[in-house]
């Protein structure tokens, strides 16, 4: 058995508040935490990607739509969207990404 604390986990190798929880050859999770009012900008994964909304809640612009979504929340973005989220709430955001690694 292996356990990974939040708090230990190596942080993401970016400016933003995230922690890798697990990582393998084709997969890897990471919890990410957002103030209220911080953007990670317009960007493209070359993989597809989960996400599992935590706590919160924030705008998902992919492409030209915007959805907000809250706790409870499963969203399935495919490597070739481009994505833009926004903690658009006025509590910490905090989601788990799951990348499929190719």
């Amino acid at each position: 058995m292996k356990v990974t604390k939040l708090n230990s986990a190596p942080k993401v190798p970016f400016d933003l508040d995230g922690r890798v929880l697990f990582s393998k050859e084709n997969l890897e999770i990471v919890h990410l935490r957002m103030q209220v009012g911080e953007v990670i900008d317009v960007h493209e994964n070359p993989v597809d990607v989960m996400f599992w909304v935590l706590s919160g809640t924030a705008t998902l612009r992919v492409e030209n739509e915007e959805f907000v979504f809250g706790k409870n929340n499963l969203i399935e973005i495919s490597s070739d969207e481009n994505r833009e989220w926004k903690n658009t709430g006025d509590e910490i955001f905090e989601v788990l990404v799951v990348k499929f690694l190719k």
